[in-house]
């Protein structure tokens, strides 16, 4: 009999962590508007972004390379982690002299599946306007500094966007579609969906980390970011990879 207690204690506790057990999570802004699907393909973690019930963004890549290959051989979820915040910070400068700071924040917990087992963070925030990520490699054994070899992050979008880029001390780039991209776009990106959806790609908190560029992706349609290799350590983590999403292009000037 207690042995039956403890396996029915047991499923209760795997089917309390949201997502985990079937490899998968939905995670929402505060709003619901926006939100983002979260799961384990082949062992690697991608993301889909819907906004009003529509995908904008499906089948997207995550996560990091290591420069020893520590990495290699997919993951497992171990723990999803949801927070809320909801504060108001004085900007120095700017129109508004208050800026609400509303989000949801999850942290998925990932584990390397083949020896040394690394242990790697995705950190979402989704706010009212458009959704950030960023990695953590928490503190563990064997791991205190690293070289980021490459970044797997992908925007795989769903629709043949029209798209504008800055282009360093040139004449911006666009407006272009998908279908013709050159091999690096600069910061930030704006593109157009269809009817009055706009996005925009940017970076944020680039403290520790090289930043990143935008190339075409493997899929079509899709970007991928790149970067330059970058040393980090255990316990800081990388710049936000940020997506802003709104009704028209001054909605992310507001």
């Amino acid at each position: 009999m207690k042995k039956y207690v403890l396996l029915i204690l047991l499923l209760f506790y795997l089917l309390m962590l949201p997502g985990c057990s079937l490899h998968s999570g939905t995670f929402y802004s505060p709003d619901k508007n926006i939100s983002v699907k979260f799961s384990l393909k082949h062992n690697n973690p991608v993301f889909d972004v819907v906004y009003h019930s529509r995908y904008l963004l499906t089948g997207s890549s995550l996560g990091l390379s290591l420069s020893d290959s520590s990495l290699e051989g997919g993951f497992s979820c171990t723990d999803i982690r949801h927070t809320e915040k909801d504060t108001v910070w004085h900007p120095v400068i700017g129109k508004n002299s208050t800026v609400r700071n509303r989000y949801n924040e999850w942290t998925i917990k990932l584990k390397g599946k083949r020896a040394p087992h690394r242990r790697m963070n995705i950190i979402f925030r989704l706010y009212d306007d458009g959704i950030a990520l960023r990695y953590l490699f928490p503190e563990q054994k064997g791991l205190d500094t690293f070289t980021i070899s490459r970044d797997l992050t992908t925007f795989s979008f769903v629709n043949n966007l029209t798209w504008w880029s800055a282009n360093g001390e040139h004449a911006n780039l666009g407006p272009l579609r998908m279908t013709a991209m050159p091999k690096e776009m600069r910061l930030p990106l704006l593109a157009h969906e269809l009817d009055d959806i706009w996005l925009a790609i940017h970076e944020a908190a680039i403290y520790h980390y090289s930043p990143f560029l935008l190339t075409p992706g493997e899929k079509a349609q899709s970007l991928a970011c790149s970067l330059m290799p970058s040393r980090g350590k255990t316990g800081i983590p990388t710049s936000w990879r940020v997506l802003f999403i709104g009704n028209s292009p001054g909605h992310f000037l507001e």
